[in-house]
């Protein structure tokens, strides 16, 4: 049944509500001991909404229970028909006035109507195979986003175990580089001691050496000075044993000449080197 069966208005083809008000006049007119009213409201219900189609201003209606249990929409417009043409002409007036879809489809012809559901069918159709497709690519996304998450897990399990191993190595090396650098600092420590016993025992060396060169220039110059002396007392004897014949006089012999005018032997004394050259190098300090 569609709205084209409800609510036609063709003069050979009247729907479902005309014919029932026709009938209802039509019997009125044959028992003349009878009198009625007939008021009508034409009210669209589209969603949640209600709409009045007879009545042009655009106002909210409500829709309550009456005393007698009946319901009633407060707030609409009602129309007194006579005839069954006030009826159809109030339809008219509505279905004039309605732009509503529902309003619409209900105006369709059968046939339009059984090719409105046939396309609307086929959307469905369409839709649920489109719905279909959607959770089949949903649930291979969900199975992808699953390895996905199980692979970064993994990878965060051996980055952080990398970590680990790289934070021990680095803490081995930079231990051995502490012991090294420990080590090569006491090996420049005692080097430096070394360096500094050296320069001391040179220095000393170099003092001792200077004496001795002046010792052995001192005593050259005594030996010098001892051979002169020498040649001279020989030179002396020739002439007193030239003398002797006439003036015979005991003189000293070259040997007890020489011993005579020999220096006293040269003694040196070398002690400790270390002291010794903290000595020098205070005395040179104070002689400066």
């Amino acid at each position: 049944m569609t709205g084209g069966n409800i609510l036609s208005i063709g003069e050979k083809d009247y729907g479902i509500v005309p014919r029932a008000v026709k009938t209802i006049f039509d019997t009125v007119q044959n028992r003349h001991d009878c009198r009625i009213t007939i008021s009508a409201s034409y009210l669209e219900i589209y969603k949640d909404d209600i709409i009045d189609l007879l009545d042009v201003n655009d106002k909210d209606l409500d829709v309550r229970d009456d005393a007698a249990g009946n319901t009633v929409v407060i707030g609409a417009s009602e129309h007194t028909c006579h005839s069954i043409d006030d009826v159809v002409s109030l339809l008219k007036k509505g279905s004039n006035g309605s732009d509503s879809p529902l309003f619409k489809i209900g105006q369709l012809s059968e046939n339009e109507s059984k090719e409105l559901c046939r396309k609307l069918f086929e959307k469905v159709i369409d839709l649920k195979e489109e719905d279909n497709k959607n959770r089949r690519e949903f649930d291979e996304i969900k199975s992808q986003l699953l390895e996905q998450t199980e692979i970064i897990t993994e990878l965060q399990s051996r980055i952080q175990t990398l970590t680990l191993d790289h934070d021990r190595r680095l803490t081995s090396i930079q231990q051995a580089h502490e012991e090294e650098k420990q080590l090569l600092l006491g090996q420049l420590q005692e080097s430096s001691t070394q360096m500094k016993d050296l320069e001391r025992d040179l220095y000393f060396y170099k003092h001792k050496t200077r004496e001795l060169r002046k010792s052995m220039a001192t005593s050259t110059t005594s030996a010098l000075d001892t051979s002169t002396s020498s040649t001279t007392g020989v030179t002396r004897r020739k002439e007193l044993n030239q003398n002797e014949d006439d003036f015979p006089t005991q003189l000293p012999t070259p040997r007890t000449a020489v011993q005579q005018h020999q220096p006293a032997p040269f003694l040196l004394k070398i002690g400790n080197r270390s002291n010794s050259a903290h000595q020098i190098q205070q005395d040179e300090i104070k002689k400066r």
